[in-house]
């Protein structure tokens, strides 16, 4: 068996997060500082939602081109560089491999705002998506070593709530930032969408030395390549042993996603069109449901999750986002249904919240089912499923199905709200039929399980 194989290693690496080794303030220094990049880098992702209209008027875009720009653009190199980049993260220095990461995403972000045409734009947008792509994988590598398993799903929403936040910043900020920028005399001409851009990949220039500070718990001997061999069969071998999980957790979670990677795409832009508000006043209000209401339900979830683990709920990781589908899947998708700004972003909220709570289960099960030598690899996987089906379908589908209803801009409430609707169900209906499987793998007494610290 796989686990055979990879046991000395396992232990290990293990042994690397028992509690004598955990250095607290280290460890929460290196999550502060993973947090931080992550609030970044979704800022360079998420901002040109507030930028469609301007985007469209310079180079001649439509709504469709608008969505690949937020979704397919990004995640097309982010999909083929992740593989190879969970590989190097299990073999090599993580600090270095994220520093390079940090700098490539914000010299794309630059080049973004100098883009002058649609296809100079989709090749900027797809080197964002490859520097990015390096931290998911790295930050879930670093996290499982530094923190026990009875803390990690506390760690980790801590974690991912950062992407809500970077998403909320990037409207709030982003729409002060681009009226403040309109209202000035730019040097070179520079339109203020342009400008935004530029502005934000340098501050990426300046927070990669936050690199500096982190902790890497991992020894020499464990990150040099001559001693570290890639275990490609092996690893292999716990994927077709794990398969069920895997197809359930991947297909449940990845359509979760693109109910978040959907509605933070275009809500915006709905408000402003549909409800007549500016741009200032749409990303304000937006952006802090996005980053109030979903950082507080990722992290209320991960609270959750222990709570019952400590309960001995053993398949907590999967009940929490089950009771988020069915309570605020619904309140989402009816959101966009509501005759008025306010009842829209009220049920928003709500729902934003709730439905949150699944992200507490996602990252957290990929690093317990696994070796600690295969969790890059297994999280770059993830993150490459992520990337294709939630980050390029997520701002694809709505305008899609807005267009098969009957109009892009007049329709889109209704595709807001049929694409979640759908794609909550299939997160729901997946993640129901993984339960009792999550529950025979945690069971099995043959499972080497990561240190409980």
């Amino acid at each position: 068996m796989w686990q055979e194989g990879e046991q000395k290693l396992h232990s290990s690496a293990s042994n690397l997060a028992s509690p004598g080794s955990r250095n607290l303030t280290g460890a929460r220094r290196t999550l502060a500082s993973l947090i931080l990049l992550y609030v970044i880098g979704i800022i360079d992702r998420k901002i040109i939602a507030l930028m469609i209209d301007p985007i469209k008027a310079s180079i001649g875009v439509d709504n469709i081109q608008m969505g690949m720009l937020q979704g397919l653009s990004f995640t097309l190199m982010s999909s083929l560089v992740v593989v190879p980049v969970g590989w190097m993260v299990d073999r090599y220095d993580r600090r270095l491999i994220l520093a390079m990461g940090v700098f490539i995403w914000s010299s794309a972000t630059i080049g973004t705002g100098l883009s002058h045409s649609y296809g100079q734009m989709f090749v900027a947008r797809m080197f964002v998506g490859a520097g990015e792509a390096v931290l998911v994988p790295v930050a879930l590598s670093l996290i499982a070593d530094l923190y026990a398993v009875r803390h990690l799903a506390v760690a980790n929403s801590i974690f991912t709530s950062a992407a809500s936040v970077g998403s909320g910043t990037a409207l709030m900020a982003g729409g002060a930032m681009m009226a403040w920028l309109a209202s000035k005399q730019l040097p070179y001409d520079l339109e203020p969408w342009r400008a935004a851009f530029i502005l934000c990949g340098l501050t990426g220039y300046v927070a990669a030395l936050l690199v500096l500070v982190m902790r890497d718990p991992r020894s020499k001997a464990a990150v040099d390549p001559a001693r570290t061999p890639s275990n490609w069969k092996a690893f292999s071998a716990f994927v077709r042993a794990s398969r069920k999980l895997l197809i359930c957790q991947f297909l449940g979670f990845v359509s979760a996603s693109t109910v978040m990677y959907s509605y933070s795409s275009w809500s915006a832009h709905y408000l402003m069109r549909h409800f007549g508000w500016d741009v200032r006043d749409a990303g304000l209000v937006f952006g802090s449901i996005v980053g109030f209401c979903a950082p507080a339900g990722v992290i209320g979830g991960g609270f959750l999750v222990s709570h019952f683990l400590k309960r001995g709920r053993q398949t907590a990781h999967f009940d929490v986002p089950i009771l988020a589908f069915i309570v605020g899947g619904p309140l989402m998708a009816t959101a966009y249904l509501m005759p008025s700004a306010e009842l829209m972003l009220g049920t928003l909220a709500v729902g934003t919240f709730l439905f949150s709570f699944y992200a507490a289960g996602s990252w957290t099960t990929l690093q317990l089912i696994p070796p600690p030598t295969m969790r890059g690899r297994l999280s770059a996987f993830y993150v490459a499923l992520l990337g294709i089906a939630g980050g390029g379908g997520g701002p694809l589908l709505a305008p899609t199905m807005a267009s098969l209803l009957g109009d892009q801009e007049e329709r889109l409430g209704q595709g807001l709200a049929l694409s979640i609707a759908m794609m909550a169900t299939i997160a729901l209906t997946a993640i129901l039929i993984g339960r009792p499987i999550l529950r025979k793998v945690l069971e099995d007494p043959a499972r080497t399980a990561p240190a409980a610290g």
